[in-house]
């Protein structure tokens, strides 16, 4: 098995355990009976501890070995999956987001580094990112949909899913221990002492970098933020059925897949900030038109998707435009910076997901308090959009500034 697929299937498993936040949001309110400002502060069990991990756990995997350092977690992340749903409680799935959460840095960093190690090109790394990531966003619709066909089959059973989730991780978990994988080109960052692993640390003052972190905030935003409420603000404000809202809502997740692998395609034609710049203002004025129309109760009576007013696609169809965002401003920060700072590059951005995801998740739940679902997806929607829209050409500025230095 190559390199490439190994961290391809990897990073495709890696999203069918760490996409229940929204569902996670909603049964919180549902299930477990807490309030809807309460069920805004669970992103902060994921996010949390990948704020207190990301920003030194890639020197961690260094010293450990990228292939070992996922054979212990696998272990772990089995056990867990094994004992919660025996427990059912609010706690015990605090516990599960707290632990997925940790898995989710560890794997992530592992796979984005990987990725030096079996690219040559920059052209290569890109396109590996973008397809990683487009495969990462369609492993998430599964997961979603997963989720929605327990909680329909048993409701009050329903996280027996991380049984699931426990037997694609020992799928995995043999892959890695029954393969090798070529991990020669990080010896001589094994020996470095901690200090010197963060050399190079003073990019985060680089006027292209704190473009990108607007920018990732505004992004984070509209994918995880909007992304953890939806199913919510599907059955509690346009009152449809939880199951189907889960399903409405894994929509959002499907056009950020088709948007990923539409821009690997329409890139290798056009320049990415004119096809952003096209995409942003379409997702404008479509979620202003949207948000103007839609109000509450317009599910109420609907039974299954094809009955379902279009107007309740609206939303997920912002996925469309907005999912080749992300993958190519990583892509080109990442590209723009010198290979050996990658794997720090790649724990701050992690770290800085931590911060907005948990940060938007919060806001549009006292958003939700204080001026209803349909008020709070405007403000949520419409500012990160005219951000990013704003924004674009100063980050095509700062990261042609800094690829031509370092050429």
């Amino acid at each position: 098995m190559s390199n490439k697929l190994k961290i391809i299937l990897t990073f495709v498993g890696l999203s069918l355990i760490s996409t229940g936040m929204p569902v996670f949001v909603m049964q919180a309110i549902n299930y477990y009976h807490i309030t809807q400002n309460s069920a805004g502060t669970l992103e902060l069990f994921s996010d949390f501890p990948k704020l207190i991990a990301s920003f030194i756990m890639f020197t961690i995997l260094i010293k450990v070995g990228f292939r070992r350092s996922l054979i212990l977690t696998y272990i772990v992340f089995i056990l867990v999956c094994l004992i919660v749903p025996f427990i059912n409680t609010i706690n015990s799935l605090r516990a599960y987001i707290i632990i997925s959460g940790l898995v989710f840095v560890i794997v992530k960093i592992i796979a984005y580094s990987s990725v030096g190690l079996v690219t040559k090109s920059d052209r290569e790394h890109a396109s590996l990112i973008n397809l990683m990531e487009a495969l990462y966003t369609t492993g998430s619709i599964i997961g979603l949909w997963l989720y929605s066909g327990f909680i329909h089959i048993m409701p009050e059973e329903w996280n027996r899913v991380f049984w699931a989730f426990a037997g694609v991780s020992l799928l995995l978990l043999i892959m890695w221990l029954f393969t090798k994988f070529d991990e020669s080109q990080i010896e001589k960052q094994e020996e470095l002492p901690l200090l010197e692993q963060f050399k190079g640390v003073g990019f985060l003052l680089n006027r292209g970098f704190l473009i990108f972190a607007l920018l990732l905030a505004s992004y984070e935003t509209l994918e995880m933020g909007i992304g953890s409420w939806l199913p919510y603000f599907n059955s509690g404000i346009l009152e449809l059925p939880e199951a189907l809202s889960i399903q409405i809502a894994s929509f959002l997740a499907i056009g950020i897949a088709l948007g990923r692998f539409a821009g690997t395609f329409i890139l290798r034609y056009v320049k990415w900030y004119k096809m952003f710049a096209v995409s942003l203002v379409i997702a404008i004025v479509l979620t202003a038109l949207i948000l103007s129309n839609i109000h509450h109760g317009v599910g109420k009576d609907v039974q299954s998707i094809f009955n379902a007013p279009l107007i309740v696609f609206g939303i997920p169809l912002l996925g469309f435009f907005i999912g080749p965002i992300y993958p190519t401003l990583a892509s080109l920060l990442l590209t723009s910076t010198p290979k050996a700072q990658h794997a720090l590059i790649t724990s701050v951005i992690m770290l800085l997901c931590a911060i907005f995801d948990s940060g938007s998740a919060k806001i549009i739940g006292v958003l939700f308090d204080g001026m209803g679902g349909i008020k709070a997806f405007a403000f949520a929607t419409l500012i990160p959009l005219g951000i990013l829209l704003f924004f674009l050409f100063p980050y095509k500025k700062s990261t042609e500034e800094s690829s031509s230095k370092e050429s």
